[in-house]
């Protein structure tokens, strides 16, 4: 009984909290669908309900990292490139966004995607020996999305099974976030829903989702996207054709004004910034790193196995070493061939489109530092996902 009388008075207090979050959350964001697409927004990324509400027929879900954040400011970027066509991109991730948080929110999105298409940029470095770092992991962690997927009814029990091991494993270094997840985990895949429990996971629920909404328009507001009573701005004159050579030509033009006073085909910024300080140190580190072992397949065999299930097509986007500077850390050749050998035969498992961009380790005008692309980089990304939304 007094169980029972605490669990009222926390129910009644979360009630509050709720009603107080509600009503500051009712104001709508005023942007268009490609402003709030191509933003990047740890806040976005992890409020699952903002998200489905934008997606639309011309939305594709393209899920990366801290690539995003890179070349914001230049014309490849991909809020700068679709900015006038019909596509409309929604760009998910930022740094330590891996395999396993992508599964999890797109498991999440699912039923509320129009487009049945889906992108994940692979990044070679998510693909170490040890993977996801657990405090990467629970940094990026959403909990609106994690309840989405577990309440996916187009999803296998048995792999939502393997995805709330997996992030059981990652999360137990976090005893508040481990202690919710086995509280969803056990309402939804082991039958625990006595009535305490539905009105736990209910309430718990909207309120995260309160919460999110209300993260996400304090931060649109800090950032300047928030515009209240704002209209829709009129459509631009959409095209239907993107120069690729031109842009592909621009950008070499730019890139080799940024690149032309360091030895690893990249940003004389990025390079005197973050890596001539530690330089010495980098030579020959790598020599007994290997990719072609590690948790990250697993977890991305997750994210597979969700388009599968739920008949999403799936193209991934390889993205290349930074060869230069991988071959002075002493990175094998074998092992950078291993890792592209892995993810083609994933992709052909799972008849995956396969956007290789391996052959670009030297390419000039490719990367920006040691692990993201810029300039010619961001084009032949754009360009591949650009034309797999145009596949019938």
């Amino acid at each position: 009984m007094k169980k029972i009388a605490a669990f009222l008075t926390a129910f009644v207090l979360f009630i509050g909290a709720v009603s107080s979050l509600h009503a500051l959350t009712y104001v709508k964001l005023g942007v268009d669908n490609h402003t709030f697409g191509t933003w990047t927004n740890i806040y976005k990324y992890n409020s699952r309900n903002a998200v489905a509400e934008r997606l639309t027929n011309n939305t594709l879900l393209v899920f990366g990292s801290s690539e995003f954040n890179h070349g914001r400011k230049t014309p490849y970027h991909p809020r700068a490139i679709f900015k006038n066509t019909n596509m409309a991109p929604m760009l998910i991730g930022t740094a330590y966004s891996q395999s396993m948080t992508h599964a999890i929110a797109l498991a999440s999105l699912e039923p509320d995607m129009k487009n049945r298409k889906a992108v994940l940029i692979l990044s070679p470095q998510w693909f170490s020996k040890e993977g996801v770092i657990p405090k990467d992991y629970a940094l990026r962690y959403s909990e609106s999305n994690y309840a989405g997927m577990l309440n996916n009814k187009h999803i296998s029990k048995e792999l939502k099974k393997r995805i709330a091991a997996r992030s059981e494993s990652l999360l137990k270094s976090k005893p508040a976030l481990y202690s919710r997840i086995l509280k969803y985990d056990e309402f939804y895949l082991e039958g625990n829903k006595s009535f305490l429990d539905s009105l736990y996971i209910c309430m718990r629920k909207q309120f995260v989702n309160e919460q999110d909404s209300l993260s996400l328009l304090a931060s649109a507001k800090f950032t300047r996207l928030y515009k209240k009573n704002t209209q829709t701005p009129q459509t631009a004159n959409k095209i239907n054709i993107i120069e690729w050579n031109q842009l592909a030509e621009n950008a070499t033009r730019d890139a080799r004004k940024a690149t032309c006073n360091n030895p690893f085909n990249m940003s004389d910024k990025a390079y005197k910034r973050n890596i001539r300080p530690i330089e010495k140190t980098k030579k020959n580190r790598d020599k007994n790193r290997r990719f072609d072992t590690s948790p990250e397949y697993h977890d991305l065999i997750c994210f597979l196995d969700v388009c599968k299930e739920t008949g999403i097509e799936p193209m991934l986007v390889m993205l290349p070493f930074n060869g230069r500077w991988y071959d002075y850390t002493g990175l094998p050749e074998e092992q950078r061939e291993n890792y592209y050998s892995k993810i083609r035969g994933l992709a052909e498992e799972y008849n995956a489109q396969l956007a290789d961009l391996s052959r670009n380790e030297y390419s000039t005008c490719f990367m920006e530092d040691v692990a993201h692309v810029g300039w010619k980089g961001w084009v032949s990304v754009n360009e591949s996902i650009y034309n797999f939304y145009n596949e019938n």
